[in-house]
């Protein structure tokens, strides 16, 4: 831990915006013969990230991606003031065919993309085995960096990848279709078999990669191969998962089986899950005849459902239609093709559907749709030169972007349009998280102007794809950002940062709370956005970094029981440690391992914390075995224990001692253990004196006569007859001598003779 007397000071900077209604902030390109977009997404800083498929070399800004197949796949990522910060493609090899299908992105700036390989994805040094026909789902980092990538291939027939989305707790849902058997991590999903067009599923990935759960839905389509389950998955703020798609014929969902209205008739779907992968409904749109149907899309597009959630978990869904088509109690009829958008409740009941008023060949379609945090809808998708909805009118040359900013009743609040590719049918919106503006991608042919911007595409360029930002503020207006917080900290200490009147913001490091705390290691910017909903203002405070000591404590941080150590400090000028010395260094004799803390405080006022823990080591138990009462003259061996090293008072260093005291002594033994601790023991030898014996008898007797020994001067007795009574009779047959030994309470022992004469 640091601390740091800190120099605070208020910074109040004010940005005002002053709105002249819609405008293109600005439009960026990318530089090639072939660049596709296949979808956008925003993360909770601005940026904007895109993915989409190219052929042999694309530039964008000042990133060049390149294949050696005849398609490849890139991802982009803009900052929110287009600038390029990143671009990267998947390397394939020259047979291989890989398509990513879309892009999600999370509040704090990661990119997840998922589609369809048929071998092996390489980013960067990283490479993957997909499998043939095998679905993938990537994470990168803010960087581009790729994190992981999870795949699933069929054991026969396919598995594509064909939505993204990321809920608030991070997990990423992904659906897509299938065919034949494909199992998710160890979440197998049923056997599509011959006959089948495909079945959809959807499955739920942990921020790690770990699969959570997998659904899915079954189909039988005989008309076969009819873009069935083409599908977009997106969450709600209650983590709720929505896949809306494209299904033909029947589609089964539980208990739940929507019919298309004609084996050949294209119909849409829309379903819902909890949080555990639980479907709650699912419903679809209602075809009056076989000739109605959702538009199957040419050219550079496919048919795919686009949605949106709103912050009331409102759900959105765009798309086209031919004829005649039902969402509820509402009826769409037209003549040609036209764009549909129809809003539904969280319980999946139709609020109301719309259409623009275009009888045309050429036609309209809904593309895309997204909702910003406010409840502003944004609606795009392509026109055949004109788009007429309610009293709005937009034209382009040959074939147009229409663009239009909704509120929840589908109101318009502004619009715009702009020439694209004729047959480009590819058109996105992701709303932008932090300001009332919008990012919106698609295909160019020709030079084209977005505001201040003019995209030329080259000369050679088949479909050339750009990204743009649109604002639609419609009112003037001023808006005040303030920031206050610390403008110097030490290094490795926390800084904190409010906005200072001002609910709704965003800072630069992806938090959304009125006040945050950074720990920055250099001087860094950091930058705060606020918005009312219509009106934005930023401003920025610089953090500078002054460098904190390093605190360190020497010496000998392991003692035994009883010893002392000392701690020397080093780092600052002054010192404080949690004993309340002050002094560099310090002695100490803990009884117990102890923590001691140093806060060592350099010139500049910072500071720095550090802790040394004293280990304090057991003294050995040292122990003395042996014969500790000896008779005089014997010798006995004294052993120790307890130790790895023994010295003794008598000068060995062994483990055992002979001594052979003539009086009472004591020994002592100096024990060490592994830890090097000592401890001492001592011991006292007993030296008992001999007994003294005597016997007493007759020392001459009569040949044949039997005489009486008696000895004494001790508590046994052993004579040399074998006898072992104090008295004893013998009748020797001529001298002899008569020896007993006699061993006293101790012990100890001595013997006497007696010479016995015959006569």
């Amino acid at each position: 831990m640091r601390r740091f007397v800190f120099f605070t000071a208020l910074f109040l900077f004010l940005f005002s915006c002053s709105a002249q209604g819609q405008k293109w902030v600005w439009a960026k390109g990318a530089k090639g013969a072939r660049c596709i977009p296949w979808g956008i997404s925003t993360d909770g800083l601005g940026n904007v990230f895109q993915v989409g498929e190219f052929q042999n070399t694309v530039v964008f800004g000042n990133d060049t991606v390149r294949t050696a197949s005849y398609m490849s796949s890139y991802l982009v990522k803009y900052s929110p003031n287009g600038n390029v910060q990143w671009a990267l493609t998947n390397n394939p090899k020259p047979s291989e065919n890989i398509k990513v299908e879309w892009v999600a992105s999370d509040s704090i700036g990661n990119s997840y993309i998922t589609g369809v390989c048929t071998s092996t994805l390489s980013f960067g040094s990283s490479n993957f085995n997909v499998g043939n026909g095998g679905f993938f789902l990537a994470k990168f980092d803010p960087n581009g960096n790729i994190l992981w990538l999870k795949n699933a291939a069929a054991t026969f027939g396919y598995c594509y990848g064909r939505g993204v989305a990321v809920d608030k707790a991070g997990n990423i849902c992904v659906s897509g279709k299938y065919n034949g058997q494909v199992s998710l991590d160890s979440f197998a999903l049923p056997t599509c078999p011959p006959g089948s067009s495909s079945y959809f599923f959807v499955a739920k990935y942990d921020a790690n990669g770990n699969v959570m759960w997998a659904n899915h839905a079954v189909t039988q389509d005989i008309t076969k191969n009819m873009f069935s389950q083409e599908s977009f998955v997106s969450t709600d703020a209650l983590n709720n998962i929505y896949v809306a798609g494209v299904f033909v014929d029947t589609v089964v969902f539980g208990s739940t089986i929507l019919h298309s209205g004609g084996k050949n008739s294209n119909n849409i779907f829309l379903v819902k899950y909890d949080s555990g992968g639980n479907l709650q409904w699912a419903t679809s749109g209602i075809l009056s005849s076989i000739n109605d149907y959702i538009t199957q899309l040419t050219g550079e597009g496919e048919e795919r459902i686009a949605m949106t959630i709103d912050p009331a978990n409102n759900i959105y869904i765009t798309g086209g239609y031919n004829g005649t088509i039902g969402f509820g109690s509402y009826t769409l009829a037209q003549n040609g093709y036209r764009a549909f958008l129809v809003k539904y409740d969280p319980s999946g009941k139709v609020v109301w559907a719309k259409s623009d008023q275009v009888n045309s060949v050429s036609g309209t379609f809904g593309r895309s749709i997204s909702a910003d945090k406010w409840g502003h809808l944004y609606w795009g998708g392509f026109m055949g030169g004109l788009f007429i909805y309610n009293t709005t009118t937009l034209k382009a040359f040959l074939g147009g972007f229409f663009l239009l900013k909704l509120d929840t009743s589908a109101n318009v609040i502004c619009a715009t349009s702009s020439d694209v590719t004729p047959n480009g049918l590819n058109q996105f919106v992701a709303a932008d998280p932090i300001a009332p503006n919008v990012y919106a991608s698609s295909l160019l042919s020709s030079s084209t102007v977005f505001g201040n911007d003019t995209l030329n595409p080259s000369f050679f360029a088949k479909s050339f794809s750009f990204m743009a930002k649109w604002t639609c503020d419609t009112t003037s207006c001023k808006i005040s950002a303030k920031v206050a917080g610390n403008g110097i900290v030490c290094s490795k200490q926390n800084a904190t940062l409010s906005s200072v009147g001002n609910s709704s913001c965003v800072w630069s490091t992806g938090s959304t709370s009125t006040s945050i705390s950074v720990n920055p290691t250099t001087a860094t910017t950091y930058t705060l956005l606020v918005c009312d909903g219509t009106c934005t203002g930023d401003t920025s405070i610089t953090v500078n970094v002054i460098p904190s000591p390093i605190a360190t404590i020497s010496g000998n941080t392991t003692i035994c029981l009883g010893k002392s150590t000392t701690l020397n400090a080093s780092g600052g000028v002054s010192y404080s440690w949690s004993t309340n010395a002050t002094t560099s260094s310090i002695s100490v004799s803990p009884v117990a391992t102890a923590s001691y803390t140093l806060l060592a405080t350099a010139a500049n006022g910072c500071s720095d914390t550090t802790t040394a823990s004293v280990k304090v080591n057991s003294l050995p138990a040292p122990a003395i075995s042996g014969n500790n009462s000896i008779c005089i003259g014997d010798i006995t061996t004294l052993t120790a224990s307890g130790g790895i090293h023994y010295s003794w008072n008598t000068g060995a260093t062994t483990v055992s001692a002979p001594v052979n005291p003539t009086s009472a002594t004591s020994y002592s033994v100096i024990v060490t253990d592994t830890n090097s601790c000592s401890n001492t023991t001592s011991v006292s030898v007993v030296v008992n004196q001999l007994p003294v014996p005597s016997v007493t008898g007759d020392k001459t007797i009569c040949p044949g006569t039997i005489t009486t020994l008696l000895a004494s001067g001790g508590l046994s007795y052993l004579w040399n007859t074998g006898a072992i009574s104090q008295l004893i009779y013998v009748t020797p047959p001529s001298i002899s001598t008569y020896t007993v030994e006699v061993t006293d309470i101790n012990g100890c022992s001595a013997d006497t003779s007696l010479l016995q004469f015959v006569s």
